[in-house]
Order: C-alpha cells, then sequence, then structure tokens
C-alpha cells in the first residue's frame, strides 16, 4: 500500500500519469476501486513471486555463492579493511560496498560435479563437511572472480521491486545496501542455516529470514546455468596472465592467484 501510495504521488506530480490513472493522487485504503486492487495486486505480485526480477537479482549476486557446496565459491568484501561507510552521496562505486563473487565457471555454464573423498559424487551431495568435498573439474572450466557494488545492487533490487524506474533517495539506498553488507561479512553459514528448513520451522516465520527471497528450485537452476557461464572478458582473458598489484583498479580486468577478475556491472 505504502509503494502505491507513492507511485501515485510521484505520477501525479510529474504531471505525466497513465490514463488508467488520471484523477489518482493519493491511495484510501477504506475506498478501494479496481484501478487499485489491480495496482495492489501487480506490486504484491513483484514483492512476493519467487520468479520476480529482484529475487533474481538477489540470488545471482548474493544467493548463489552462499548455496554452494564448492569450497572454491565465495563471496566476499573487496576491501574487508574499509571500515568507515562513506557519505550516501559518494556511495556508488566505494570500496567500502565493493563486493567479489569468486565462481567456476565454463563456456556452456555446466560444471563438473563434486564429491566427498571416498564418496561418489552423489553419495557426498548435502554432507556437512565441506573441507572433505573436492571438485571432479570438467574441461574448460576456470575459476573467475566477478566484483560488484552493494549500493548499486541495492538501488536495482528496489528498483526491480516496484517495478517502477523511481529515483530512491541515496538515504533508502544506502539502507538496503547496509543490510546485504552485512551479510556478506556474516558468510555462508549464516544463510545456509537460513535456507536449509521446513516450511514448518519456526526459523522460517517472520522477518531477517533470507530464505524467504529465494527462487523455485527450477528457476535457481536455471540461472546457475546463466551464472556459470564465462563472460566475453572472461573468454577471452589469457589463462596464464601475470598477477596484477593489490591496488589495481577494480573496474579491470585482473589476473589474482591465477583467477580472473572482471567487474560484474562493467563487462
Amino acid at each position: 500500500m505504502a509503494v502505491y501510495s507513492r507511485l501515485l504521488v510521484d505520477m501525479a506530480a510529474s504531471g505525466n500519469q497513465p490514463a488508467v490513472f488520471k484523477g489518482k493522487s493519493r491511495v484510501t485504503p477504506t475506498r478501494l476501486d479496481s484501478i487499485d486492487l489491480v495496482a495492489l495486486s501487480i506490486i504484491r505480485n513483484a514483492l512476493n513471486d519467487g520468479r520476480s526480477v529482484a529475487r533474481e537479482l538477489m540470488y545471482s549476486m548474493i544467493g548463489y555463492a552462499n548455496m554452494q557446496l564448492n569450497p572454491a565459491v565465495s563471496l566476499r568484501l573487496a576491501y574487508p579493511d574499509e571500515m568507515v561507510a562513506p557519505k550516501a552521496a559518494d556511495a556508488v562505486g566505494s570500496k567500502y560496498y565493493r563486493a567479489t563473487n569468486t565462481l567456476v565457471a565454463s563456456v556452456s555454464g555446466i560444471l563438473g560435479g563434486f564429491a566427498v573423498a571416498g564418496l561418489p559424487v552423489d553419495e557426498g551431495e548435502g554432507l556437512a563437511g565441506q573441507d572433505a568435498i573436492v571438485p571432479q573439474a570438467s574441461p574448460g572450466q576456470r575459476t573467475v572472480v566477478r566484483l560488484f557494488c552493494l549500493f548499486r545492487l541495492a538501488n536495482d533490487v528496489l528498483v526491480a521491486l516496484v517495478r517502477h524506474a523511481h529515483d530512491f533517495e541515496a538515504d533508502v539506498i544506502m539502507c538496503l545496501a547496509d543490510c546485504f553488507r552485512a551479510h556478506v561479512v556474516a558468510g555462508r553459514d549464516a544463510w545456509r542455516e537460513a535456507v536449509d528448513m521446513s516450511s514448518l520451522s519456526d526459523a522460517a516465520k517472520g522477518p531477517c529470514c533470507w530464505g524467504l527471497l529465494l527462487l523455485f528450485l527450477s528457476k535457481r537452476s536455471q540461472l546457475d546455468t546463466t551464472i556459470q557461464q564465462l563472460k566475453g572478458s572472461e573468454l577471452a582473458a589469457p589463462a596464464g596472465a601475470a598477477a596484477a598489484a593489490a591496488e589495481a583498479p577494480v573496474d579491470t580486468m585482473l589476473e589474482v592467484n591465477g583467477a580472473d577478475m572482471v567487474d560484474e556491472f562493467g563487462a
């Protein structure tokens, strides 16, 4: 209801209302007409539908890395020593909100399996002792590191949630970016505990539950293939490129400890 109300106010102020909203500048919860009901239904769908664009963004940039058994896959801050938050106006692209996704990728996006020492691949799946899990690499696979801005991701998620190119205030975006950053710092264990649960569990109820933002399993499988595909710049990078300096620009292709690094939003 709050989102819909803000949209009506913004459209009325802009003087560029779609014909269906002509004459509407606010919403009265006790006097909803058919247009209001349809609009609210669309907004609720954007907020709650597991297939929404917002959830795809969340999974692609944050959820994927934290749900993989492969210990080579990780989500970390690019600059963990950067402890002082910038002003909201300077937050885009700042080191404070820079994060890295490390993952294994291939041309097709299909990867080899993983196994626990002494067990076939299938029997090793789902075991808690991740230190024992070893990759069964397929030809053409390589480890890549992708950098992205949590502040920019927060803005994209908010725009996707309201399904409207709203110009969110920097302070609003920063609130969500701080939430994302706190999750990155918390690490994989916090995420897996939140999502490895039954629908009847007490942990599945109430706020602060990351599992409520997950896509359906079928959609996650489709996205996994897309995420695991090598990007053009990653394909072009020589496998034996020399290591780059630690302070190299984060928006360029780098070679860090044998892994290709590419900016997620710039590639």
